[in-house]
């Protein structure tokens, strides 16, 4: 017999079969009353059993599998797991691997080493003797989250990436929702409670958002700058309440490394923003984020300012 297509698709997905048990656990199932073939697969925690009317979706369930296998083993391993753990929690986190989207160069090239753990800093250097420390402004360790997040000279640049990710959110907001104010003060409340955003909806309803750029440390540590923020604001809130408003607090977290906080959709959604608005500012949010954090690398690199 020739060999033509047939046998090559075929070989091809007996070849893929013997292949695939090494990472999935899955079986063929013959019914003998029917004459067909089930796919069962073992996913956890719920399994999936593909009948051949939904034959369409293998290929689907496969890759998710697969997908799903190798984050796991990416985020068991000790210098990854941190941030893997994080953007592997929405797809915006990650919206830029197949085309690029919204992403320069130099922000592709930053990002997974970053990610990684390999950014040329003197606590992440591999197999290097050099000293930890940061020489110029003296800190222990130079690491990722230090240069992004907490070395001083870049404070600068905080509050324009800050600001970038606040005027994204504040311009998706529709008219006919109500009025925003920016950086309000509540007169009668301590000075240092300056929320970033106020919407007053034409209801009556009152909603305060804050916006924050902590670093990927596992969830909690994105779980943790919201709740702080909430806390922050909390007294303007009971303030409002005393007066018989209606009043809510909630905050719009990002990763350094540009993770998208899941939590942020439902804070998206009560303050107005559209599905269709809020699927593509995802994106734009995630890109600016990376962006802001290569352009505080180089910079802390080279000692030129790149914004």
């Amino acid at each position: 017999m020739e060999s033509g297509n047939l046998s090559t698709q075929w070989s091809q997905a007996r070849h893929s079969a013997d292949r695939l048990p090494k990472y999935l656990k899955f079986e063929w199932t013959c019914n003998e009353e029917l004459g067909c073939i089930y796919l069962n697969l073992f996913r956890s925690p719920n399994p999936v059993c593909v009948t051949p009317s939904t034959a369409g979706l293998v290929t689907r369930f496969l890759r998710d599998d697969l997908e799903s296998y190798y984050t796991k083993q990416l985020s068991g391993l000790v210098d990854q797991r941190k941030t893997v753990e994080v953007f592997s929690q929405h797809l915006a986190s990650n919206h830029f691997l197949q085309a690029g989207d919204y992403t320069r160069f130099c922000d592709w090239n930053f990002i997974h080493r970053a990610r990684l753990g390999f950014l040329q800093l003197n606590s992440t250097m591999r197999f290097s003797n050099r000293n930890p420390r940061y020489h110029k402004c003296g800190y222990a360790r130079e690491t990722i989250p230090h240069v992004l997040n907490h070395c001083k000279p870049h404070s600068d640049a905080w509050k324009r990436w800050h600001d970038a990710i606040q005027n994204r959110v504040a311009r998706a907001i529709p008219s006919s929702v109500g009025s925003v104010s920016i950086n309000k003060k509540f007169p009668g409340l301590t000075k240092t409670l300056i929320p970033d955003m106020v919407l007053t909806k034409k209801s009556g309803e009152v909603f305060i958002i804050d916006f924050t750029v902590a670093f990927e440390d596992r969830l909690k540590s994105l779980a943790s700058a919201r709740q702080s923020k909430i806390d922050k604001y909390l007294p303007i809130v009971e303030h409002l309440r005393r007066e018989g408003k209606t009043a809510h607090v909630d905050a719009i977290v990002v990763g350094s490394l540009g993770s998208w906080d899941p939590a942020n959709d439902d804070a998206l959604a009560q303050i107005g923003v559209s599905r269709k608005c809020s699927s593509l500012m995802r994106k734009l949010i995630c890109s600016d984020t990376i962006r802001w954090g290569t352009d505080i690398y180089i910079q802390h690199l080279t000692g030129k300012k790149q914004y």
